[in-house]
């Protein structure tokens, strides 16, 4: 029996204060930094969308072993000034909150990441990809919009839609949260629990 962790969320609201500062169009990256969460193509699509959005802000939450080479490609891209490395934080909450757009391009292994939830109970438009377990919740045009792995174009093109047509982002927001309330809350979770193990009880 496959239970997922549920989400927060009393912790995780649309009405959560914002802990960075709001400035123009804000599109982040939370997760470990490792090879295959796709920090590389997370930047290598901020140029293609900075020719659109030239005041757009980009934010990476998160420790790991890629961090050097997150801050390498940064200076080869001359992206510093554009993007900040946020290291380990605690207050994801205000994060997501600081954000307009998600985006999680992970190239493979990925189940259900807590971040993608978290954002939609937040109302947050998801930019992720189509591994896993990721399009039962990010569906396509209707929660989030999904793209291939290894894509920063498909990335870019994804996270202009959004901010050209900020109603739809509001409209994914929403229904992201009614996804995540119906089958990924904690309280969904606790309950899916506690019904496992009233029929184990009655299992000779």
């Amino acid at each position: 029996v496959s239970i997922p962790t549920g989400t927060d969320m009393e912790i995780f609201t649309p009405s959560t204060h914002p802990t960075l500062e709001r400035k123009g169009f804000h599109v982040g990256m939370v997760s470990v930094l490792r090879r295959d969460k796709g920090h590389r193509y997370f930047l290598e699509a901020i140029p293609m969308i900075l020719k659109e959005i030239p005041g757009a802000a980009f934010s990476i939450a998160g420790d790991g072993p890629q961090l050097r080479n997150i801050e390498e490609q940064i200076r080869e891209l001359s992206l510093e000034g554009k993007v900040s490395l946020l290291g380990h934080r605690e207050d994801v909450p205000g994060i997501m909150a600081s954000l307009d757009v998600l985006v999680h391009p992970s190239s493979g292994h990925e189940g259900l990441a807590q971040s993608i939830l978290q954002a939609l109970a937040m109302e947050r438009p998801v930019v992720a990809t189509d591994i896993g377990a990721i399009s039962e919740v990010v569906i396509d045009n209707i929660s989030g919009l999904l793209i291939q792995p290894c894509s920063a174009e498909q990335i870019a093109e994804k996270v202009l839609e959004i901010y050209r047509n900020p109603e739809l982002g509001r409209q994914m927001g929403k229904e992201g949260k009614r996804l995540v309330a119906a089958k990924h809350s904690a309280d969904h979770m606790l309950n899916e629990i506690e019904a496992l193990y009233r029929k184990l009880q009655k299992t000779p």
